[in-house]
């Protein structure tokens, strides 16, 4: 993902991030965009810097290994060749996540959960109905759930951020709604009026 999008999605990559350093398994990060690189690498660091117990045995070394593939969606069959127990698309956009799913999930046969932004949740459903996709972590709900299931010894002021998202996202829900109660009883009291 690139910076535009990072408020939203450093908020879900890190409790996803988090689960797989505490698994103690080696990521292995393929970036199709230039900046994703540093992306992946400042998600783990800020990890790694909370010096959080459940990480207590993870180094810096060999945490993770980092490629970035110039080519875009051009090169994704390529990467079909590379074994994988897990592959974990954190993607903005659902069209990244559908082309992993046609041309590289095909190829090395390892599950998929997909880590998207909100908007991408609607179009990556039937994936995850049909079993194409292992797993859905979607907007900053999916994120703040993700992370309760995963919080031993939550992060440091992340659960507070990710209350503080919801809780803002709920309070914009309900002026839409008072918005629509508003002009509903408007048009009710002060219709139109016919001149017969």
């Amino acid at each position: 993902y690139d910076p535009a999008t990072a408020g939203e999605m450093d908020l879900l990559s890190t409790p996803v991030t988090r689960h797989l350093l505490q698994r103690a398994v080696t990521l292995d990060a393929v970036a199709l965009l230039p900046n994703a690189p540093a992306t992946a690498q400042r998600i783990v660091d800020h990890l790694l810097d909370q010096r959080l117990p459940d990480l207590a045995g993870v180094g810096r070394q060999g945490a993770m290994n980092v490629r970035f593939l110039p080519g875009g969606v051009t090169i994704l069959p390529l990467l079909g060749q590379d074994n994988a127990d897990l592959a974990v698309v954190i993607a903005a956009r659902a069209e990244d996540v559908q082309y992993w799913l046609e041309q590289v999930a095909p190829v090395n046969q390892a599950p998929v959960v997909a880590v998207t932004a909100a908007a991408a949740d609607p179009m990556l459903r039937p994936y995850l109905d049909s079993g194409q996709l292992a797993g859905l972590v979607s907007g900053f709900d999916g994120g703040y759930h993700y992370a309760e299931l995963m919080a031993d010894a939550p992060e440091p002021g992340y659960v507070q951020a990710m209350r503080q998202q919801v809780a803002g996202q709920n309070y914009g829900i309900l002026a839409i709604l008072a918005i629509i109660a508003l002009g509903n009883l408007a048009a009710l009291l002060f219709g139109r009026r016919h001149d017969g």
